[in-house]
């Protein structure tokens, strides 16, 4: 059995799996449910592999180093070197295309062509090579985009969308390998789909995320697109304006000085939380959704809404104080103050009761350290009449010389009596 050559050992394996089961994660993601809601994606020029890009014209792989040597042989390479070797180069493209890369060639007829991955021997004085082999292979955020001529490769990478012109009319690119021939489809870009606005020609991809509002403008009619989708303007009219949180916000009132009811001037230091219930009101009447240019991007902020809000919190609180009368209804903590005076007033009061019940009344009194002998004859008198309040009166405490003052008074009085009977 003779030997296997290399000619014989080789095998035609395809760059990429052919099997049908890897198709079902190019388009079948969330991201690209509302792309494929509207039908805009095109997949007339997608292949399932790169071994599909050749068709046509297109060059395979046809040589290798020993047929390559035996070509040469034939046409006097090795044994004329000066005659030889300029025949076979005129006759004769050698050509090498490196895995994961495509050759661009050109033929008699001008014709762009696309050659293999592998060695080519091209028998032919009017094909010739246009440029380097070009790489199959992207940086993962790109794709990849080889023009060449009317022919186009273009690889989208998953998350991604291609953005393509066909006389004048957007034609979106889900991912994976797109080939096609054609002198007025041009594809621009890829975009990303994780940004929250995509502009794709006259489509616009809003993703609204919760707690946020969009306001877009149709036609010049509001629109409020909600939380927690992705939306898709369909025309180049529908315009999206801003986004607007419905989330809590908190916001510290600047102080003031307001007077109640009953004036009194109290210094208020306030905090607002307020939050968006009815966004299609807020945007309508308060919000600012157009630029006064008529060109450009307003604002995502609502600074016109919250000076709106805080200046009528403030004249709200201001209302509220100065409807309230503090001298009849009292602040909680002024309340609880004021019991605790009471409770304390209470106890005094029966720790006295207390200290007069045990105390015996005398015959004896403890007079005043300046009590004159008038004023000791009068209390004699008042003592036959009234002796058990007397003594109460005459206590040595402080207390009880201020409460006998009145009863002094009567006692001169009743002295001054007596003389005048004598």
């Amino acid at each position: 059995m003779p030997a296997a050559t290399a000619s014989d050992a080789e095998i035609k394996l395809p760059l990429m799996p052919t099997d049908s089961n890897n198709e079902h994660h190019y388009e079948d993601t969330p991201a690209y449910a509302a792309l494929q809601q509207a039908g805009l994606l095109c997949r007339e020029y997608r292949r399932k592999s790169i071994d599909d890009i050749f068709t046509g014209k297109d060059l395979k792989a046809n040589t290798t180093q020993q047929k390559n040597m035996w070509e040469r042989f034939k046409y006097g390479y090795y044994l004329c070197p000066g005659i030889g070797c300029a025949v076979y180069g005129a006759t004769h493209l050698e050509l090498f295309v490196p895995a994961s890369h495509v050759g661009l060639l050109m033929n008699e007829r001008n014709e762009y062509l696309f050659a293999q991955p592998g060695m080519h021997n091209i028998n032919s004085i009017f094909m010739k090579s246009v440029s380097q082999p070009m790489p199959l292979t992207g940086n993962g955020r790109n794709g990849v985009h080889i023009s060449h001529g009317n022919r186009t490769i273009c690889i989208v990478e998953q998350g991604y969308i291609g953005y393509a012109v066909d006389n004048g009319q957007p034609v979106l690119l889900p991912p994976g390998i797109h080939v096609w021939t054609s002198e007025s489809l041009k594809f621009l870009r890829s975009v990303a789909l994780n940004d929250h606005k995509i502009e794709l020609g006259p489509y616009t991809l809003v993703t609204v995320d919760e707690g946020y509002a969009a306001i877009t403008q149709n036609n010049g009619k509001q629109c409020v697109l909600p939380g927690g989708h992705t939306h898709l303007l369909t025309h180049k009219n529908w315009k999206f304006e801003k986004f607007i949180t419905l989330k809590i916000q908190t916001d510290d009132l600047e102080k003031i000085q307001a007077t109640s009811a009953d004036n009194i001037n109290m210094m208020v230091n306030s905090t607002v939380n307020w939050r968006i219930v009815d966004v299609e009101v807020a945007a309508t009447m308060a919000a600012e959704t157009m630029a006064m240019s008529g060109t450009g991007d307003v604002a995502a902020d609502i600074t016109k809404l919250r000076r709106d809000v805080l200046k009528q919190a403030l004249a709200s609180l201001a209302a509220f104080i100065g409807s309230v009368n503090y001298s009849e209804s009292f602040h909680m903590s002024a309340a609880a103050q004021v019991r605790v005076r009471v409770r304390v007033r209470v106890r005094v009061r029966v720790r006295a009761r207390v200290r007069v019940r045990a105390r015996e009344p005398t015959l004896t009194p403890s007079w005043p350290r300046r009590a004159t002998p008038t004023r000791r004859a009068s209390w004699w008198a008042r003592r036959s009449t009234r002796a058990p309040r007397a003594s109460r009166r005459c206590a040595g405490s402080r207390r009880g010389r201020r409460r006998s003052r009145p009863s002094r008074r009567r006692s001169r009085r009743a002295s001054a009596t007596t003389r005048c009977t004598t």
